[in-house]
């Protein structure tokens, strides 16, 4: 709400956030199928048991055509048309991996926002994560057990790390290893400091018990 340490000014308007918008993942639409050329799509976007919006996907050799249309109530449904470039990159373990160029700044990234009448990056349209609203130790946490799950491992701040999966370089595999290990350190540092922060109020409430009891 903007009080004290909210980090907020006076006056000025919340962020919106990713959820609120229209997300466009490549790497679901690769797993589907989509981006072979010459494919044909219909992606939906669901909220509250309906469908909210839908676009329809026509893929090229290196860009997809969306065809997008907002069906929530009170919006003009009209169809917007727009194409975005595709390129790929060799990934980690071999293979080709596919991102969107962003139509505005043309960073690769794996999902566009439609948020309005065009789809662009999270950053061009100024949306921040609903995790940008916790901690720095609650953020590393997250992305330690993101990253355990990716390589298939058990997540959790005490798991051990598990065996190097096939195909994949030892020294990316001791890079995911050293990154995951700073990712816990970090939530375990915030989390200490938040239990000093516990125990200092608690010692400042017996004290005020004790005043009171005199």
């Amino acid at each position: 709400m903007g009080g004290l340490g909210s980090g907020r000014r006076p006056g000025e308007r919340p962020r919106r956030k990713t959820q609120d918008a229209l997300p466009l993942d490549v790497r679901h639409l690769a797993r589907a199928g989509a981006l072979s050329p010459d494919a044909e799509f219909i992606w939906e976007w669901s909220s509250g048991g309906g469908v909210r919006a839908s676009a329809v996907v026509r893929a090229g050799v290196d860009n997809v055509a969306i065809a997008f249309q907002d069906l929530r109530q009170g919006v003009t449904r009209e169809v917007n048309s727009q194409r975005v470039r595709i390129e790929r990159t060799t990934g980690p373990v071999g293979g080709a991996r596919p991102w969107f160029l962003c139509p505005d700044c043309e960073r690769r990234v794996a999902i566009i926002y439609g948020a309005g009448l065009w789809f662009s990056c999270r950053t061009c349209k100024g949306l921040v994560y609903a995790s940008q609203g916790q901690n720095a130790g609650m953020r590393a946490t997250r992305r330690a057990h993101r990253l355990q799950r990716a390589m298939g491992w058990p997540a959790g701040l005490f798991a051990e790390p598990g065996e190097k999966p096939r195909g994949m370089h030892w020294r990316t595999y001791w890079r995911i290893r050293a990154e995951l290990a700073a990712l816990i350190g970090e939530s375990t540092e915030h989390a200490q400091d938040r239990l000093k922060m516990a125990n200092r109020a608690l010692a400042r409430l017996q004290d005020n018990i004790a005043i009171v009891g005199r």
